[in-house]
């Protein structure tokens, strides 16, 4: 596997043109972005949302979360360690289809980067790094290149990037964030879709357009049609 190409989801955005209704749940983070019942159900825009995704536990914007590197495959025992201690975690997933009972073909969700996960913490950085030493697994908070202390990432920062992670939706890559970053793209805001009001860089990836946000090391990219999104300001990544 590419070193940049941490992996994918598994389908164009054409073929899962789905309603809300998928946004409602999926683990480890619960989200619900439906206003009505099926036949009469309507998407509310991305940004406006009065619900989990925005408003909820996980998404309040005063709180603060910081990325955790672990070993490979180690990050569900971490986060289960975190979340002992009282603290929300998140681990971005993707559904994959595995050989299950049988020789049966059966979807699962897996964790899309194999060593990282996302813990809230609004006390001072330095406990959380003892936590971090202290965990069963060996654990370190990630610090981008140039910084000397972990970056914090905004409830509003984590909100958004929870939302582009919801791994029922299958038209999503995930990347490192360096090349995302390298990616040549222009600064949209998303207009249409279940996506809107979503801002991040439109950039074109084997023939499909791409909506692009970062987060700490890693980039999303989000198969979403060009004619959904305008020329925004300049985008500025976390």
């Amino acid at each position: 596997m590419s070193p940049d190409a941490i992996c994918c989801g598994q389908s164009p955005y054409t073929a899962n043109h789905r309603t809300a209704e998928t946004f409602r749940a999926f683990q480890p983070v619960l989200l619900s972005n439906t206003t009505r019942g099926k036949g009469g159900r309507k998407a509310m825009p991305f940004a406006q949302q009065g619900n989990d995704i925005v408003m909820g536990t996980f998404g309040i914007e005063e709180h603060t979360w910081y990325a955790v590197r672990t070993l490979h495959c180690k990050e569900q025992a971490a986060a289960d360690y975190f979340t002992r201690l009282g603290m929300d975690c998140f681990i971005p997933m993707l559904n994959r289809e595995v050989m299950g009972a049988g020789h049966k073909p059966v979807v699962r969700q897996v964790p899309a980067i194999h060593n990282l996960l996302f813990v809230r913490y609004d006390d001072k950085v330095s406990r959380l790094s003892d936590l971090c030493r202290a965990c069963p697994v060996p654990s370190w908070l990630v610090r981008l290149p140039g910084l000397s202390v972990p970056s914090p990432i905004s409830g509003r920062e984590m909100s958004e990037f929870r939302a582009v992670c919801d791994p029922s939706y299958r038209g999503t890559l995930y990347v490192t964030a360096a090349l995302a970053e390298a990616k040549p793209g222009q600064p949209v805001r998303v207009v249409h879709g279940h996506f809107a009001g979503l801002r991040g860089k439109l950039v074109r990836h084997k023939g499909r357009y791409y909506v692009v946000i970062v987060l700490s090391t890693v980039g999303v990219m989000v198969h979403i049609p060009r004619w959904y999104c305008e020329a925004a300001g300049e985008y500025k990544n976390p």
